[in-house]
């Protein structure tokens, strides 16, 4: 019977195993779901500050496309005045012509130079947002990976409860056991007794 005591204090024990195993399982799946948030916020604000600096770069292509136009327009005009002068200083209609050609074409190959620029950096900005959408993807991998490792966290953890099961099982049926042998042991010595008796 002292046995059978210690049995049963061990299936207690193993029962509060489990429970402790159930509640380890609950505040491991709490961590990594407070990490998967905290990683939520970070990549969040850092999609933002992304966010930010790629309107910085269109504020700054539009300004360099300000600064390209006025160039233009002051070699626009800075060629006028030039053209302007040689057809004042000239006297020949053929040199007033070639004067204004000469001008025009200084104009147009800086208006060319200007639009140039601001097609390489709209380049700039897309490539820029293309290496963003990678490295976007390549963090959902990431967590993809992680939550396949919390995952066979969860179902090792489930193992070792049903291990545990088993055990509390298998102490049941060793109590169990003792009990059937208790018993016939009890009926050995009521043999016994009726054999004295007969």
């Amino acid at each position: 019977m002292s046995a059978t005591g210690r049995i049963a204090a061990s299936m207690s024990a193993t029962g509060r195993i489990a429970a402790s195993m159930s509640a380890t399982g609950r505040i491991a799946a709490s961590m990594s779901a407070t990490g998967r948030i905290a990683a939520s916020m970070s990549a969040t604000g850092r999609i933002a500050a992304s966010m930010s600096a790629t309107g910085r770069i269109a504020a700054s292509m539009s300004a360099t496309g300000r600064i390209a136009a006025s160039m233009s327009a002051t070699g626009r005009i800075a060629a006028s005045m030039s053209a302007t002068g040689r057809i004042a200083a000239s006297m020949s209609a053929t040199g007033r012509i070639a004067a204004l050609k000469a001008a025009m074409g200084i104009a147009a190959s800086m208006s060319a130079t200007g639009v140039l620029l601001h097609r390489c950096l709209q380049l700039a900005v897309l490539l820029h947002r293309c290496l963003q959408l990678a490295v976007l993807l390549h963090r959902c991998l990431q967590l993809a990976v992680l939550l396949h490792r919390c995952l066979q966290l969860a179902v090792l953890l489930h193992r070792c409860l049903q291990l545990a099961v088993l055990l509390h099982r298998c102490l049941q049926l060793a109590v169990l056991l003792h009990r059937c042998l208790q018993l016939a042991v009890l009926l050995h010595r009521c043999l016994q007794l009726a054999v004295l008796l007969h």
